[in-house]
């Protein structure tokens, strides 16, 4: 066969050796695009079970650490009695979640006006608080753990109260 010297254009073969080459850079390309993105949904969704996580444990330390009366934890529920009020955390586990109830006592009957229970978090598959070993030592060992799109987040904290013996 003779060229001749109007063919300017790509031969069948050429296109396709092309075309093979772009697809295979495509393909490695959308790959690592695709694995970043499913990192970066990993990372965000164990991020915010960190910071769900630390804000409530947070909220439960300001609390046991004010306690004034006594602590106690029986069955899901952490109770803190102070003079004036007493607080409810409790785990919910059917729901996967942590209520905050605050009660407020009347002073003249010494009666609790309860009041509706608050969401604290959610996705909590496990929630405890030892308070039987720490008697004596004054402290609590609360933990609960998290999770979200076969993410887990486990967070243990000791918390010690400002009052000595409110640990029952």
């Amino acid at each position: 066969m003779r060229k001749r010297l109007g063919d300017k254009g790509f031969s069948l073969i050429e296109v396709i050796i092309a075309l093979a080459i772009i697809l295979v850079v495509s393909g490695s390309i959308i790959s690592f695009l695709l694995a970043g993105s499913s990192s970066y949904s990993s990372v965000i969704t164990t991020t915010d079970l960190q910071k769900e996580a630390q804000l409530v444990m947070n909220q439960i330390s300001d609390i046991v650490i004010s306690a004034e009366k006594e602590v106690r934890y029986a069955g899901s529920i952490l109770e803190v009695i102070n003079e004036n009020e007493k607080y409810e955390i409790s785990y919910v586990p059917a729901e996967k979640k942590i209520y905050y109830k605050k009660s407020v006592i009347d002073t003249m009957s010494r009666s609790f006006e309860l009041k509706e229970n608050v969401l604290m978090a959610e996705n909590v598959t496990a929630f405890s608080a030892d308070v039987i070993r720490a008697e004596g030592k004054n402290k609590i060992k609360v933990k609960m753990n998290l999770e979200n799109n076969s993410q887990s987040y486990v967070k243990e904290e000791t918390i010690t109260p400002r009052n000595e013996n409110v640990v029952k």
